[in-house]
């Protein structure tokens, strides 16, 4: 199955990580809810990512692959 990227903005209690997700191109499972809300995904692969702090917004690292504990999120927003 093909997947899409899609850029989004993930906040945490430390960091700010920018970069993209994969998710279906349509139809089930294509939304960045979906992928949040799913009971069977514990960490999610956001690639493309750039980590920042959040206390002066300096990048801390840029990284073809960042896997974030979905636990740790705080807000998303889609880019």
């Amino acid at each position: 199955m093909e997947h899409e990227l899609r850029s989004v903005t993930i906040y945490t209690l430390q960091f700010k990580i920018q970069g993209q997700i994969r998710v279906p191109p349509d139809g089930y499972r294509a939304r960045i809810s979906d992928l949040l809300n799913r009971e069977t995904t514990q960490f999610i692969p956001i690639v493309n990512a750039k980590v920042f702090n959040l206390r002066n917004d300096g990048v801390i690292v840029s990284s073809p692959v960042v896997v974030v504990n979905k636990a740790q999120i705080t807000l998303v927003f889609p880019d």
